[in-house]
């Protein structure tokens, strides 16, 4: 077990490693409500030469400015990951009920993909959880939704229901569902593709959509549970989208995993006014970073979310 160190051993093995401390006052009370392991060995090795050397004039205040940094990034995507969610419930649940209109179509397994043993599972699976979302609200001691569509109506709509479900269940349901309910809902989503990139014959197929919104999820995962989202590398590489990458100069065979590329994909599914909002954010928060950091190249951060070097100045 590696053994506790208070924070003045904490403090004098920075100083032996090398970075300046110009208050003991203050670089106790960042310690202590930062935490050592996450913020030193999370955020500090940006500014080493080895893994026990600082680099000349690295500051704990640096350190803390790249944690802000991190966390700053993690709230702009949380708040354009809420859209892209809001979107898909809204989209996903008004074309499974045009093409199945009954009050609990969406409980009935003809209604999804059942063509090998391999999707009936998954579509089963898929009626599971949103019978299992229906019970566990209804049983709730405080009002909600469901309670009321239950008591007032005698039954859950989807619309409702799905407004309770996972981010990564609803991408779930989208995978169960026909071929006309994802051909529809990849259509809506197109809207935005064609908007943000000004071209009208610009379009996200079903598949394409499903493998996008599963990197989506990834993300949302880091955010939701306050990981680093520096080194963030998602599961499901974002398809090639001509009209996306192709005036990036990103080819085919790249790897599109990162935060960066995850930003650019948002174009797909959220709108031209909030993807400005968004593209506007993050410009801001690394000209910040980057008026804060002057031990290092604040590129060395950025690119490590995947940015192309000095993108604040290329867009």
């Amino acid at each position: 077990m590696k053994p506790f160190k208070p924070v003045a051993d904490q403090i004098a093995i920075l100083k032996q490693r090398g970075i300046n401390i110009p208050s003991e006052p203050e670089a106790e009370k960042f310690l202590i409500t930062r935490n050592y392991y996450s913020m030193i060995n999370g955020y500090g090795k940006y500014f080493t030469n080895s893994t026990d050397v600082y680099k000349p004039g690295a500051t704990l205040h640096e350190i803390e400015r790249v944690f802000i940094f991190d966390k700053a990034i993690k709230e702009i995507f949380f708040l354009h990951l809420l859209e892209i969610e809001k979107y898909l419930k809204a989209i996903l649940s008004y074309y499974f009920c045009l093409e199945n209109p009954g009050q609990y179509d969406y409980l009935n397994i003809k209604n999804y993909r059942c063509s090998s043993p391999q999707e009936r599972l998954r579509s089963v699976d898929v009626i599971n959880r949103i019978a299992k979302v229906i019970a566990d609200y209804s049983q709730k001691k405080t009002p909600n939704a469901i309670k009321h569509y239950i008591k007032v109506h005698d039954g859950v709509p989807l619309w409702v229901a799905i407004q309770f479900m996972y981010f990564g269940d609803i991408i779930k349901l989208f995978d169960c569902c026909n071929d006309t309910i994802q051909s529809n809902v990849a259509k809506e989503f197109s809207l935005f593709l064609k908007d943000n990139t000004s071209n009208q014959s610009a379009f996200i197929h079903p598949k394409e959509l499903s493998q996008t919104l599963k990197q989506m999820r990834d993300i949302r995962n880091v955010v939701a549970h306050n990981n680093q989202i520096l080194h963030f590398t998602g599961s499901n590489s974002i398809p090639y989208i001509p009209s996306i990458h192709a005036h990036l100069g990103i080819q085919p065979s790249a790897s599109r995993t990162s935060a960066y590329q995850t930003i650019i994909a948002m174009q797909c599914l959220i709108s031209k006014s909030e993807y400005s909002h968004l593209i506007n954010s993050i410009k801001k928060r690394i000209k910040s970073l980057k008026h804060d950091i002057k031990t290092i190249d604040y590129n060395a951060i950025t690119t490590d979310l995947g940015f192309p070097v000095n993108w604040i100045d290329t867009i």
